[in-house]
């Protein structure tokens, strides 16, 4: 097989993810595998097969574990990960199986909205710098599984929705892939529809969730010297705007 769907979500969701999976148009479906990670309390691991979805029960929660789960029992050449809330492109699917040119490691799509007719952030230039990483959302990564077994990348634990910073998971795997010199191609497709969400995306919301900032921070600390400390004053600044005191802004780079 050549893509593995990979969507992460929790028992409340199951049907939405069953969903984004089960309607999925392509020619040669035998290169897809299909997969979600659902995470539970039920107190054991276990599969099942729905509509040719295979289910994975896993007793644990966090975004990074979910997403880091699909890499170990994902079967595929490449994985893609993906939430519960979002649309495929059957035609960047079809495209993807299609091309006799799969040489690189990590493949990056684009976001449309599903509730609006608008991109779901500005794509300005090909993103393919150490920065640009910053950039890319973890719905838009296909990644060759190889690459990262071999380099023992995964995401980290401590990152993600479910942990203790609750952002940056997917800049943090990303800047790990370009570190290992991944051969990146940036699509100019649109890969995926996920909602806008303008209400929940406002900088003033996001700043004053707690762990965002530190997450940031975290991010910050693998740019190097210079792009760190530029990074960490826009921290600053963002912070403050958002109504966080400049004493907690200070005291949370001071502790990353």
């Amino acid at each position: 097989m050549i893509l593995c769907l990979a969507v992460s979500t929790i028992l409340t969701n199951l049907d939405n993810a069953i969903n984004v999976l089960r309607f999925v148009k392509c020619d040669n479906f035998n290169e897809i595998e299909r997969i979600v990670i659902c995470q539970n309390d039920v107190g054991y691991d276990y599969t099942e097969i729905v509509d040719g979805v295979t289910i994975h029960y896993v007793n644990s929660f966090g975004l990074s574990l979910s997403r880091n789960k699909a890499i170990s029992l994902c079967k595929a050449e490449y994985i893609w990960f993906l939430d519960d809330d979002v649309i495929l492109c059957d035609s960047f699917i079809a495209d993807f199986i299609s091309s006799k040119s799969k040489n690189h490691d990590l493949y990056l799509g684009k976001i449309q909205c599903s509730d609006m007719d608008r991109s779901y952030k500005p794509y300005k230039k090909e993103r393919l710098t150490r920065l640009s990483m910053l950039k890319v959302s973890s719905i838009e990564i296909i990644v060759k599984k190889s690459f990262v077994k071999d380099n023992n990348i995964l995401f980290d634990l401590n990152m993600g929705l479910g942990a203790k910073y609750p952002s940056g998971e997917e800049n943090i795997f990303l800047l790990d892939c370009f570190d290992h010199n991944a051969n990146i191609f940036d699509s100019n497709k649109i890969s995926i529809f996920h909602p806008c969400d303008e209400d929940k995306r406002i900088p003033i919301n996001l700043w004053r969730k707690p762990g965002y900032p530190e997450s940031k921070s975290i991010i910050a600390s693998r740019l190097g010297f210079f792009w760190g400390w530029l990074f960490k004053f826009r921290i600053i600044v963002k912070t403050y705007l958002s109504g966080v005191p400049l004493s907690l802004s200070l005291k949370i780079l001071k502790k990353m």
